[in-house]
């Protein structure tokens, strides 16, 4: 159920042309992890900071970055989606 909410953001995102998913973590046994799969990264723990609050991630480039959390009906955290501004390809198309 939590993997078919955060795709349900994913997709509703997707359809904004002013932002993009930079990265997708599912909730699992309390615990956010990448999806897919992949070696550590250091805005992991940016976002687990976070614990479960939609924010600004900090960000080393130009530009911005941020959280966005998904919840079930049961108000559990599901997962997090991060955001950053769309390249000029994306939003052109």
């Amino acid at each position: 159920m939590a993997e078919e909410i955060l795709n349900t953001a994913a997709q509703a995102v997707s359809g904004v042309s002013f932002c993009e998913i930079k990265d997708r973590y599912l909730a699992v046994n309390g615990q956010l992890n990448p999806v897919p799969e992949r070696a550590a990264l250091p805005q992991d723990q940016d976002v687990r900071r976070l614990n479960g609050r939609d924010s600004v991630l900090p960000c080393a480039r130009p530009g911005w970055r941020y959280a966005l959390f998904t919840v079930g009906d049961d108000a559990e955290l599901n997962g997090c989606l991060v955001l950053s501004p769309a390249t000029l390809r994306n939003s052109l198309s």
